[in-house]
């Protein structure tokens, strides 16, 4: 039969980020394609395509993908045998050898045709690439929502973003959320199992992915904690100015390791913000003029990763500062998103 080469790469490519390389369960490096449908798995996320090309089989995701981007035709001659794929595109022809489906029983498991769609806030999405934290190593890593709050957390800062409509509560790890961000589809409607989260896109492709714990995140506790970080009339407010990121470029690559943070040293004072930082390698230091100086005199100094803050000002730039008796925080806040951020002691 013949196959639009880039349609089934596009689809290909999709359920890849549902394939793994991990050998625990066998056959998560495989992609299986149905009459109607092309599936993968891997134990923490799945994705199905429900859009088929007439093939059927299961052959590795990989080899598969690297073939299709090196046949130059748009259209391939596919000839599905007893154990493999005679693959032809103008001269060049190829036989893919067929795996074993490992998979299909766990997929089926997933009872995709009977799930129960909700909408989607509109702005889902939009909050997940806002607040999601790469390289999270902390044990309430991922996306946890609950009625319109969605929360993201590692050791030392928390996003508290409120979506447009409420969602029924769910937690999910950071690999399921930032394969979600790679869809690079509108996703329309979710659904709940007692184990997994669905998602699907306009053009029909669903992603799942496994739930966490719901009664291990201690979401009531953080609520109550970043709620006593409102801001107050005896907080510090103002706005980085734009070359900010730039200036945390250079005295960054001087950063200080402090319990695995890369910390530098920010000085506010009424007119201007110094940053700067010292190691064993050397000392450095650049100084800004507020846009606009704050209205009182001060002086605070504190310690703040410069790669969590770099992150910060491209979200909001408008920023307060609170001062705790055993603490500093960094807020950074607009309309429907807020992040806090703890300094780090050493300053």
């Amino acid at each position: 039969m013949k196959v639009n080469r880039n349609e089934l790469l596009n689809i290909t490519e999709k359920v890849m980020l549902g394939t793994s390389d991990n050998a625990y369960i066998d056959g998560v490096d495989n992609l299986v394609f149905t009459e109607d449908s092309v599936h993968s798995y891997n134990d923490s996320i799945s994705v199905s395509v429900l859009t088929g090309f007439g093939l059927s089989g299961c052959v590795n995701a990989k080899d598969f993908n690297k073939l299709l981007q090196k046949l130059s035709t748009e259209e391939i001659e596919v000839e599905v045998a007893e154990d493999l794929w005679n693959v032809e595109s103008g001269r060049t022809k190829a036989k893919l050898k067929l795996k074993q489906d490992s998979i299909t029983d766990y997929i089926s498991e997933l009872n995709l045709q009977e799930l129960d769609w909700k909408e989607l806030p509109v702005d889902f999405m939009s909050a997940v690439n806002l607040c999601k934290i790469a390289s999270n190593s902390s044990s309430k890593r991922g996306v946890f929502v609950s009625g319109s709050d969605l929360i993201t957390t590692d050791q030392i800062r928390i996003n508290l973003y409120k979506l447009s409509a409420e969602m029924e509560q769910f937690w999910i790890d950071d690999v399921g959320v930032f394969g979600l961000a790679k869809l690079n589809e509108p996703i329309e409607k979710y659904a709940l199992t007692e184990n997994w989260v669905h998602f699907i896109s306009k053009n029909n492709t669903i992603f799942t992915i496994k739930r966490n714990n719901d009664e291990l995140y201690p979401k009531d506790k953080i609520i109550e904690w970043t709620g006593n970080l409102a801001k107050s009339d005896d907080d510090e407010e103002n706005q980085l100015p734009k070359s900010i990121t730039q200036t945390l470029d250079r005295v960054g690559v001087l950063s200080k390791d402090i319990d695995g943070f890369q910390a530098v040293k920010l000085q506010l004072q009424q007119k201007s913000l110094t940053v700067s930082s010292e190691t064993d390698s050397g000392i450095i230091e650049e100084s800004l003029d507020w846009d606009t100086p704050f209205k009182n005199e001060l002086d605070i100094s504190f310690m703040i990763d410069f790669t969590f803050l770099k992150e910060a000002v491209t979200k909001s730039q408008c920023f307060y500062i609170k001062n705790q008796s055993d603490n500093c925080f960094v807020v950074f806040q607009n309309d429907k998103h807020n992040q806090f951020i703890s300094t780090i002691g050493g300053a």
